[in-house]
C-alpha cells in the first residue's frame, strides 16, 4: 500500500504522561511534606527536585505523543509509522489485536496487543477502510478489546489513583527507608532514596488499580465479555444477546447516550455512557457489535446447513442421522435454533433437501402446533414430490421407514435433476 499522510493520537500514553504530571507536582511533594511533619524534619531538596524532574519528563512525554502529523507505510509484516525524517517507529501486524473504524468513518482506532490504542484520522473514509484491509484485520473474526470510557476519565481516574496512592507509598517507603538506613540514626540518603522509590512504585500500582472502576468490553468469536465499576467480568455468548440498544438520554442541550447489552433471562442496565462529543465512537462500538452478532449467525447457520445435508449417504442413513440430531436435547440448536428451522421449513427459496431435512429435525418435537406448520409447508407447496414428503413428515408417518423413505427419496431425485 501506498504511504498515507494522518494525523495520529496517543490517548492512552498522553493520561498516562498527565497523570505523572500530576504524581511530580501534587502527589509526591505532598506525600514529601505530610513525611516530613511526621518525622519532625524535612525531605532532602533533591527529593523535591526529583518530583520536579519527573513531572517535567512526563510534560516532554506528553508533548511527544499530543496529536501529530505523520505517515503511514505498511508491507506485509510491518506498519510504519513516520514522524519527520528520522523518527519511524515499527510495529508488528502480529502486535495488532484489532481495529474499529470511527465516524463517518475517517478515523482508525488500533489496539496493540500491550493495550496500547492508536489513533488514525484520515482525509476521507475510503483511505481507513484501505488501511484497515492493508493489515489485514477481518473485524468480525478478530477480538476486539474496547474502551467504554472518555480519555478525560482516563486521565482523572488514573491521577488521582496515583495521587492518593503516593501518601501510603511515602509510610511505606519510611518504614523501609528506616531499616535501610540503620536504627537511630534517622534517614540516610540511601534511606530518602528508598521512600521515593517505593511512593513511585505503590503509587503506580494504585494507579493501574484505579482504572479497574472504568468499564471495558471485549468482543470474541465465541461471545462478548464486559466489565463495569470495578464488578466481576460478565460475559454472553452471541446466542444469549437478545438486543443492542444505544439510548438517548439526558437534557436535549446536552445530549449523552446509555450502551445496554440486552442477555436474554437477565435484567439489563447500561454498561457505558457517551457525551456528544464520543457519539461517533458509541456508534462504532454498537456497530462492531452487530458485525459480530451477524457473523456468528451466519457461521452457525452455515454450520447447521452442513448437518442438514445428505451428501452421498443413502436416504435411509440420512434419515437416521437426522433424527439423531433431533432427539439428542440441545444439540441441534448449537447449529440452527428452533425457529431457524420452522424457517427453513417454510422458505420456498430453501433447497428442497435443507426443507425436508429440517423437517425430519422437528419432528422428533410432539408438539402438534409444530406438525401442522409442516403440513402447512407441504399445502403451500406446488412440487407434488415435495409437498407429499413434509406432508408424511408432518403427519406423524416419519415411522413408516419404508415408504417415508420412498417419498423422500423422490423428491431429493427431483432436487438432484
Amino acid at each position: 500500500m501506498a504511504a498515507r499522510e494522518v494525523v495520529i493520537r496517543y490517548p492512552r500514553a498522553q493520561a498516562r504522561s498527565i497523570a505523572g504530571m500530576a504524581f511530580g507536582l501534587i502527589g509526591f511533594p505532598l506525600a514529601m511534606v505530610l513525611l516530613g511533619k511526621a518525622l519532625g524534619r524535612e525531605p532532602p531538596t533533591w527529593v523535591m527536585f526529583a518530583a520536579l524532574a519527573t513531572a517535567v519528563a512526563c510534560g516532554a512525554a506528553w508533548a511527544t505523543h499530543r496529536a501529530r502529523k505523520g505517515r503511514l507505510e505498511i508491507d506485509a509484516e510491518t506498519l510504519t509509522i513516520a514522524h519527520g525524517a528520522s523518527e519511524r517507529r515499527r510495529i508488528s501486524k502480529t502486535e495488532i489485536e484489532s481495529g474499529l473504524l470511527v465516524g463517518e468513518p475517517e478515523r482508525l482506532d488500533l489496539t496493540l496487543a500491550s493495550g496500547e490504542v492508536l489513533q488514525i484520522s484520515f482525509s476521507d473514509s475510503q483511505a481507513a477502510q484501505e488501511t484497515l484491509d492493508a493489515l489485514g484485520i477481518a473485524e468480525a473474526q478478530r477480538r476486539t478489546r474496547l474502551r467504554l470510557y472518555s480519555p478525560g476519565a482516563y486521565v482523572v481516574v488514573l491521577s488521582f489513583g496515583g495521587i492518593f496512592g503516593a501518601i501510603p507509598g511515602a509510610v511505606l517507603g519510611a518504614l523501609l527507608g528506616a531499616i535501610v538506613s540503620g536504627r537511630g540514626s534517622g534517614l540516610t540518603g540511601f534511606g530518602y532514596a528508598t521512600v521515593a522509590a517505593t511512593t513511585l512504585l505503590i503509587s503506580w500500582l494504585t494507579a493501574r488499580l484505579a482504572t479497574k472502576i472504568l468499564a471495558h468490553l471485549t468482543i470474541g468469536e465465541d461471545g462478548i465479555a464486559w466489565r463495569v465499576g470495578g464488578g466481576r467480568t460478565r460475559f454472553a455468548t452471541f446466542e444469549q444477546v437478545t438486543g443492542i440498544s444505544l439510548t438517548r438520554i439526558g437534557a436535549a442541550s446536552r445530549p449523552s447516550w446509555s450502551l445496554e447489552i440486552h442477555v436474554a433471562g437477565q435484567k439489563s442496565h447500561p454498561i457505558a455512557y457517551f457525551n456528544q462529543s464520543q457519539f461517533d465512537e458509541a456508534r462504532a462500538i454498537v456497530t462492531r457489535l452487530e458485525q459480530a452478532i451477524a457473523a456468528r449467525a451466519l457461521s452457525t447457520t452455515a454450520a447447521g446447513l452442513a448437518e442438514l445435508e445428505p451428501g452421498e449417504r443413502p436416504v435411509g442413513e440420512w434419515l437416521v442421522a437426522l433424527r439423531e440430531l433431533g432427539t439428542r436435547a440441545g444439540d441441534y440448536r448449537s447449529g440452527l435454533s428452533r425457529e431457524r428451522l420452522l424457517d427453513l421449513v417454510d422458505d420456498p427459496a430453501a433447497s428442497a433437501p435443507h426443507r425436508i431435512a429440517a423437517a425430519v429435525v422437528l419432528s422428533s418435537d410432539t408438539d402438534e402446533t409444530t406438525r401442522r406448520r409442516i403440513r402447512v409447508a407441504a399445502e403451500s407447496s406446488a412440487n407434488p414430490k415435495l409437498s407429499a414428503a413434509l406432508d408424511a413428515i408432518g403427519s406423524a408417518e416419519i415411522e413408516e421407514a419404508a415408504a417415508v423413505e420412498s417419498v423422500i427419496d423422490d423428491a431429493l431425485e427431483q432436487s438432484r435433476t
